[in-house]
């Protein structure tokens, strides 16, 4: 698949593969609003978040596609807040997984719009972690690591363990699956061009690994809570990345206890 790197805020390029960090300001609680170029002729663009924080992020614990945690006071924040942040896009579809820190995320979001479609899909759930799923990471770090190096060089077939584990091409697939779905890859010419997708870090790590072609390299993408991703997919099927891991908070006193600092599993 052939991809265009584009201008994003504090920008880093790790082995070809670009991660950047959220661009933040001292004033206020809200970023100022989203500024991005105008959607090419024939081009969508997905706007793929990351929901608000759980009890589970501060736990330092794994959850997946089998831990369905709500979001926290400071979650339903960021919530709000990432809303506010997005009320300027011309959102025309606010899709989300089925798991509730997502479904209330996207809630929140398609509030600022009204008019746009709101859509629960399963494919868009986070990875299933099998055995390590409600495990605080410390307990299984060797393991784990042990696992997600393996995909670090090219091993993306091997699942966690565990009946119900995932691997990296799993869900690469059904997110693919998904896209199609919502009409922003494929031949779908009256499909919706601007659509947000709420949903989990390691699968959104993925899906942008797997729309630049590497999924070896999904690790290297930082996804803080309720960060934005914008990825314009264009008509000859390249992936044009606009945006990724914009973390939509001012950097004020009040704001300091949303955690940003969590990069996702």
């Amino acid at each position: 698949m052939k991809v265009d790197l584009l201008r994003t805020s504090r920008r880093a390029v790790l082995s070809g593969l670009l991660v950047s960090t959220a661009s933040v300001t001292r004033l206020g609680a809200t970023a100022p609003p989203l500024q991005l170029p105008p959607l090419s002729e024939g081009s969508r663009r997905l706007y793929l978040v990351r929901h608000g924080q759980t009890d589970f992020n501060v736990q330092g614990r794994i959850q997946g596609r089998t831990t369905n945690n709500p979001l926290n006071d400071n979650g339903l924040a960021q919530a709000t807040l990432l809303a506010e942040y997005l009320s300027s896009q011309p959102l025309e579809v606010v899709a989300s997984s089925t798991l509730q820190k997502a479904t209330a995320t996207a809630d929140a979001i398609a509030s600022r719009h009204p008019a746009a479609k709101r859509q629960r899909l399963d494919r868009f759930s986070e990875m299933c972690f099998g055995d390590f799923e409600g495990q605080p990471m410390a307990a299984v770090e060797k393991e784990y690591k042990e696992v997600v190096g393996a995909w670090a060089t090219g091993d993306t077939s091997r699942a966690m363990p565990g009946k119900r584990g995932e691997s990296p091409e799993m869900v690469a697939a059904r997110g693919s699956t998904g896209l199609r779905a919502l009409g922003l890859i494929g031949d779908a010419p009256t499909a919706a061009r601007h659509v947000c997708v709420v949903a989990h870090p390691r699968f959104n790590k993925i899906l942008i690994a797997s729309l630049l072609g590497d999924l070896a390299k999904a690790s290297q993408v930082a996804q803080a809570n309720a960060c934005v991703n914008v990825i314009d997919l264009t008509s000859d099927g390249r992936s044009m990345i606009r945006a990724t891991n914009l973390w939509p908070f001012r950097d004020s006193m009040a704001m300091r206890r949303l955690s940003r600092s969590s990069v996702g599993i």
